[in-house]
């Protein structure tokens, strides 16, 4: 901090005001320095502990892409062992693990449809929400709420589940979703008052008020083995096309209803007679199940109908009346004639519903899609053409011991990473003397302490991988990990099963670091705590500060002041010696 500008009349006794001022002021200035070195390393600190959460926080990315899957990777080989002339173009591939029906899913629960605008739940009421095997976490209204209410306070409370609402023509909903996907994270809720409407709870029979939406489920693995395929047929969507139709036709009496499958029959209703008002009527319908375009033949248009979905059951059925009849799929009433004529339909298949079929050793597996998930657990079978007589084709599923390396070897850069950041805060160069923002602070070296011990340790168990030394992977001296990639190959082709617990199981590493780091980067955690105490020192310092130059401020003036008075002395003093002077020199004539 400087002091104000220093001021005064003038001088004429030749006294320098600005200049005593300013060497009384320099020295008194000095009393700051303590203050403002002390505040540049708070700054600095605080800057530090920002690369510490974000650091902190890209390797907590970092272990939420290691999942379970990753560390039991599986692959798929395709090799065609006939003599067919397809092995350059195979008609179908194949992926492992990566399909919706094989990933690991949280249970969802919702609530029985509620009037929110006209529900209110009472202050005091309480929930008491279950997660697995996790303590009950209880949440008390602290006041009366709205549903969306409820919600927040659910979420507030940090409840291993996250609260939300739905709507439906069925009213609101609460929905619960766990945190934490697979079977053994299920959730049970217990309401009293008026929030005993949330009532969920399989395992005891009690009765259940919430109903589950989606089922937990672990990750499905494929089955190692060897599989041979065939493919017959190809799923595809049924399509139908009308007769010509002149621009000028219209349709102006009667209706229209269109049924797909065993989905419920839509009336359309267009808002134009022409065919392009059918068609747009068609498409803004979002339960006909079809799609509509016109094409023409150069001298009438057609109306086309696609089914949105592939599949043996996803029929088109077109019933129309009146005008509308010429645009059924089966006979219909021509009712411009007297007495009425039953005629046959118009409409033309252009292509069939028809359901994939694959067979799998042997076992033919019909699939309304050519996305095929219900042939092998854990795998999808992505059709694209059809085999011949002449094809063999062999599906062989194994362990991908190059895909968990990869995962491995993501781990060490990613935890190297972070170490490597840390390591860079906390250092000291003996060459230079230069030390790091963060040298010799406790909360950062108990950061590292606590992921480091939590990398060494063993999971338990009988797996014969217990520590991560055991895939060959060792701390180096300056803190960071080092990969013994001979041991690695070795242990993931003898022990492949026993990698994914070391990281993945209730005490793997991947798994204990997570809860690690969420804690560490919570609200009052340890990188949070002690960035509060330092913006805390800072602030003092920063009212230090302004305490003392408020002092000098006032001596600045003081001194000032005094000195201009002296100024003022000195030159009338001068002034009456110099009337003196002359009056003396007057008398001497």
């Amino acid at each position: 901090m400087s002091t104000g500008p220093l001021t005064s009349s003038g001088s004429v006794s030749g006294l320098d005001v600005p200049g005593l001022v300013a060497k009384l002021m320099a020295n008194e200035q000095s009393m700051l320095t303590p203050l403002t070195t002390a505040a540049a390393s708070y700054n600095s600190q605080l800057s530090a502990y920002g690369t510490v959460k974000s650091a902190l926080s890209t390797f907590q990315s970092a272990l939420a892409k290691l999942n379970a899957t990753a560390f039991s990777a599986q692959k798929a080989n395709i090799v065609n062992n006939g003599t067919g002339t397809l092995s350059a173009t195979t008609p179908f591939t194949a992926d492992v693990n990566s399909d919706a029906a094989t990933s690991p899913k949280a249970q969802i629960i919702q609530s029985a449809g509620i009037d929110a605008a006209n529900t209110t739940f009472n202050n005091g009421d309480s929930l008491a929400i279950k997660v697995g095997t996790n303590a009950p976490i209880f949440v008390t209204l602290s006041g009366n709420a709205t549903l969306q209410g409820v919600a927040d306070q659910i979420n507030a409370a940090k409840t291993d589940v996250g609260a939300s609402i739905i709507t439906d023509d069925q009213g609101s909903h609460l929905v619960l979703e766990a945190n934490t996907s697979g079977t053994a994270n299920t959730i049970r809720v217990t309401g009293n008052g008026t929030l005993s409407q949330f009532a969920y709870d399989q395992s005891s029979g009690l009765p259940t008020t919430m109903t589950q939406t989606q089922a937990p489920q672990d990750t499905v693995a494929a089955v190692s083995g060897s599989y041979d395929i065939t493919v017959t047929s190809l799923a595809q969507t049924a399509k139908l096309k009308s007769q010509g139709y002149s621009d000028s036709q219209t349709f102006n009496t009667g209706i229209l209803a269109i049924k797909t499958g065993t989905n419920s029959t839509t009336i359309i209703q267009p808002q134009a007679n022409t065919l392009a008002g059918i068609r747009d009527a068609i498409n803004a319908s979002t339960t006909a199940g079809v799609n509509a375009t016109i094409v023409s033949d150069g001298t009438q248009s057609h109306l086309v109908l696609t089914a949105k979905n592939a599949g043996a059951a996803n029929t088109i059925t077109v019933t129309g009346t009146g005008d509308f009849g010429t645009l059924s799929t089966g006979s219909w009433s021509d009712e411009s004639t007297s007495p009425a004529t039953v005629r046959p339909t118009t409409m033309t298949a252009l292509q069939t519903a028809a359901d994939a079929i694959v067979t799998v050793d042997g076992v033919a597996i019909n699939s309304p899609s050519n996305t095929v998930t219900n042939a092998i657990p854990g795998m999808t079978l992505n059709l694209t053409g059809l085999t011949t007589a002449n094809d063999k084709f062999n599906l062989t599923i194994g362990n991908d011991s190059s895909g968990v390396q990869t995962a491995v070897q993501s781990f060490v850069s990613a935890y190297n990473a972070l170490a490597s950041s840390l390591g860079s805060l906390t250092s000291f160069n003996p060459t230079t003397k230069a030390a790091g923002a963060l040298q010799g602070d406790s909360s950062v070296t108990s950061i590292q302490d606590q992921i480091r011990n939590t990398i060494i340790q063993a999971v338990g168990g009988t797996s014969a991988v217990q520590t991560l030394n055991d895939l060959g992977i060792t701390f180096q001296k300056d803190g960071t990990l080092a990969v013994d990639t001979t041991k690695l190959t070795k242990i993931t082709a003898s022990n492949f099963a026993d990698i994914q617990p070391l990281f993945n199981g209730t005490n793997g590493i991947a798994t204990k670091l997570t809860s690690l780091l969420t804690d560490m980067l919570s609200t009052t955690g340890i990188v949070n705590t002690r960035t509060t105490g330092i913006q805390a020192s800072l602030a003092t310092n920063t009212a230090n500060q302004a305490v003392i130059q408020t002092r000098l401020d006032a001596d600045q003036a003081r001194y000032t002041a005094q000195f201009n008075a002296l100024d003022v002395t000195l030159t009338n003093l001068q002034q009456q010696q110099a009337q003196l002077t002359s009056a003396l020199a007057g008398l001497a004539k």
